[in-house]
Formats: structure tokens, C-alpha cells, sequence
């Protein structure tokens, strides 16, 4: 047991705790991103060729399964789970999951009793940088809560932000977006109602959310999510089945909506897109995100784990992605690995994973060992991403029941012409170069 911290109370809650190491460092600047041309990025979305495999965790079923999705600064998904009989539709308890979608770890879960004396399950959720907003059904209660994510040790109820429905039903569906014009944070609410924060800071306990305007978008059964584009520009993300039948694939709609200090707009009418299958399914939870790379990306959470215990998660990138304006871009490039010890006899098979899901090589392995004119690989691999971010690089060994992590590690937007780090997962030890450039 450890406490679970509230600014006005703590509550005991069960916590699964795995060590991540240097991955877990968060991000220089812990708000949503926003992306430009977002129309454009989701008419060519492509379908990420390494769906994200996690072993452990959760086994979802008709009464007991994910219900939202968010990704944190860091990249960690988490995620809502209903647990607990069904009566009519509720579910008595649940609780907050967390995965590396990188390093493929489960990494831990919080016990969901919020108050303990309420039969209470945690249903859509959205981060935003560090905060997450969680919509929340219970048989006495529904509303918004929000907490604030640091590690696995700490994470802390913002009671001050608590926000009670009164319109009416259960609330399914929450949004949050940080607005950058505005220095304020939109939060969305069952697609009905939008409000903005009256300060710059959610953690202040003298912070409120102030109700803005009215809207009248469908519930999505797998959640909402806003993404901001430009200037007062949202697009509010509506994930779910595209169909109404069981076999139906995955889809969304997107609903475009101006928000501004005096109230919002949403008057144009929403565009309803299929995906490609994949391995995620979107009757159950997902989300849409802007990653370190500044892409659009929608990712779909999985019904339950296959005959190995392993979670499969369906994500689509878009094919480009460009900066906001006043972000710089910076370029992480890979030039060497050289093993000194291997993790087994013989070779390793190894290849490279980013923290945007980017694989290299992308449908193979790099057999290396410690003999001294077969142990380095130069890969030159690359990736951007954003001023402000960061982004995880692991050096991975493949394995046919589940891939081992021999290097992680966690890269800063700074220029760096000559870096390098050593790790030595799984009984090995490995060397990796890079640089850090920013791209002109």
C-alpha cells in the first residue's frame, strides 16, 4: 500500500509498482501539444507496421474492460478499467492503468474508490501533459475528476478541480486540452458542455473551471479528445466503432469548434473516418494525441490479452506532421551501437525503438555479437521531434515470446553533436552513439 495524495485528503490506494529507470523523466514542458493542418493529417493516417505488444496487466471482459485512454508527457498510456458486476450498466469500482507502449512494460495500476462509500468506476479519460481528467459513473455520483501524474510514487488527486454534472445521465466522455493563446486549459464534457480554467496553472488549489458554452456532439464509445490546431481551433476527436454492428471497424469523427474566451462555436458539422484493421479496438477505449514528433496519431486499446498475456495496442501515425509555429524541431540521430557482451550465447538480434513508435530496421533484426569484428552496427537511424519534448531511445533484443529491453534511454531537444550512453539490460552491455541536431 503506499498514499495516494490529495490536496485536501489522502486516500490509501493499491499500487503495482515496476521500476522504469531513466525513461520516466518527464517532459520539459508538461501541456498537450498542438498540431497544424490537422484535416490533412488525418486524411493520411497511416497504420503503424509494430503494433505495441504489453505483457501483463489486465484481462478485459464484457463486464470488466477498458473504458478511456490518455498519453502522458512521457509518452506512458493510461488508462480507465471497469471492474466489478453489472447492474444494469454500472460497474462498482475500476482503476487507473499505466503501460510503456516503448519498453512494452505494464508498469502498475491505482486502486479507483473515489469517495470509498461510492460504488464508483472510471470511465473516459484525456491527458493533458501530466493532468489527467477522468470521467467518472457511479450510482451516486458522475462528473469530472482530476489528478496530477509525477511517477508511479506520486500521483495526487486535484480535489479543487473536482467538477460535479448536473445535466442530467451518467458522464462517459471528458476531453482536456491545453489552449495556448489563452495561457487556459478546455476541458469538454460528454460532448454537451466546454469549460475553461481561470488560471494558467491546474495544480493552483485557488483554480476553477468556468462553464463557456454549450455543444451537441455525440457520445463515442471508446472516448473523446481535443486537439487544438491554431489560434482558437479545436477539433474534438469522437472514437468508436465506424457502424453499428459488431463487426464494424474502427473509426472516428472529428468535429471542428472554435473556442474563445467569450464562449465556443461548433456549428460545422463533424466528418466521420474508417481506419484500417489493427490489433486495437475502439469498443473499448482510445484516444487521439499529438506525440514529440508533432503527429497526429489514434490509438486503439485492446479487448484483452491473447494465449501468451500479452495486450495489443493499434496505433496510426500520420505520414507528416510540421511543428507549431515557435517550436523548433530537433533531429535525434543514431550513428553506432557496439556490443561488449551479449545477452545470451551467440548472437543477439537487435533493433531500434523510438519513443513516436518508429522501429529500425523496420521488419527485421541486426545480428551482432561480442567478437571484436562483428560487434558494432552503424544504423544511422533518425528522428524529430519538438523543442520542449523528449524522446525515448531503446535498444531492444528480439525474442519470440517477448523482446527484450537492453538500453533505454531518454534524449533532451538540446543540441548535442557527440553522445552517448551504455546499458546493460538483461545481462549484457551495449554501447550507443548519437547526436541531437536542430533542424534549419
Amino acid at each position: 500500500m503506499v498514499s495516494f495524495k490529495s490536496r485536501h485528503a489522502t486516500i490509501l490506494l493499491v499500487l503495482v509498482h515496476f521500476t522504469l529507470g531513466i525513461w520516466s523523466i518527464q517532459a520539459q514542458e508538461p501541456r498537450s501539444l498542438s498540431t497544424p493542418e490537422v484535416t490533412r493529417q488525418v486524411e493520411n493516417l497511416i497504420n503503424n507496421p509494430d503494433e505495441v505488444s504489453i505483457k501483463g496487466g489486465r484481462v478485459s471482459t464484457a463486464a470488466s474492460h477498458f473504458q478511456g485512454m490518455g498519453v502522458l508527457a512521457d509518452g506512458t498510456f493510461v488508462m480507465s478499467h471497469g471492474e466489478g458486476s453489472l447492474k444494469g450498466k454500472n460497474r462498482d469500482y475500476g482503476y487507473l492503468y499505466f503501460v510503456n507502449p516503448v519498453t512494452r512494460k505494464y508498469l502498475g495500476e491505482i486502486d479507483f474508490k473515489i469517495p470509498s462509500d461510492v460504488k464508483a468506476y472510471p470511465s473516459g479519460i484525456q491527458a493533458c501533459g501530466n493532468i489527467i481528467a477522468v470521467s467518472v459513473a457511479s450510482q451516486g455520483w458522475t462528473g469530472v475528476k482530476f489528478f496530477e501524474y509525477s511517477n508511479f510514487d506520486s500521483v495526487e488527486e486535484l480535489t479543487h478541480l473536482e467538477l460535479e454534472w448536473q445535466g442530467g445521465g451518467t458522464v462517459e466522455n471528458v476531453a482536456l486540452a491545453w489552449h495556448p493563446d489563452l495561457s487556459r486549459y478546455v476541458l469538454a464534457v460528454k460532448g454537451r458542455k466546454v469549460y475553461l480554467s481561470d488560471s494558467d496553472d491546474l495544480t493552483d488549489t485557488n483554480t476553477q473551471f468556468q462553464e463557456i458554452g454549450d455543444i451537441n456532439i455525440k457520445l463515442a464509445e471508446a472516448g473523446h479528445a481535443l486537439i487544438h490546431e491554431s489560434g482558437n481551433r479545436f477539433y474534438l476527436f469522437g472514437l468508436g466503432r465506424y457502424g453499428d454492428d459488431e463487426d464494424s471497424p474502427n473509426g472516428f469523427t472529428v468535429s471542428p469548434l472554435t473556442i474563445a474566451s467569450g464562449g465556443v462555436d461548433s456549428s460545422w458539422a463533424g466528418t466521420e473516418y474508417e481506419l484500417e484493421d489493427s490489433a486495437g479496438n475502439f469498443r473499448w477505449a482510445g484516444t487521439a494525441n499529438v506525440n514529440n514528433s508533432g503527429n497526429l496519431e489514434i490509438i486503439a486499446a485492446p479487448r484483452e490479452q491473447n494465449a501468451l498475456g500479452r495486450s495489443s495496442y493499434g496505433i496510426w501515425t500520420s505520414e507528416t506532421g510540421s511543428p507549431p509555429p515557435g517550436k523548433k524541431t530537433f533531429k535525434l540521430t543514431v550513428t553506432g551501437v557496439v556490443c561488449y557482451k551479449t545477452s545470451e550465447r551467440g548472437e543477439d538480434e537487435i533493433f531500434l525503438k523510438f519513443g513516436n513508435g518508429d522501429r529500425y530496421p523496420t521488419d527485421k533484426q541486426i545480428d551482432i555479437d561480442d567478437d571484436s569484428g562483428s560487434n558494432r552496427w552503424r544504423p544511422v537511424a533518425s528522428v524529430t521531434f519538438l523543442e520542449g519534448t523528449t524522446m525515448a531511445l531503446t535498444l531492444m533484443e528480439h525474442d519470440h515470446v517477448a523482446d527484450d529491453i537492453l538500453v533505454e534511454h531518454t534524449v533532451a531537444a538540446t543540441a548535442n553533436a557527440d553522445a552517448r550512453v551504455i546499458g546493460r539490460g538483461d545481462g549484457s552491455e551495449y554501447r550507443i552513439y548519437y547526436k541531437v541536431t536542430e533542424v534549419k
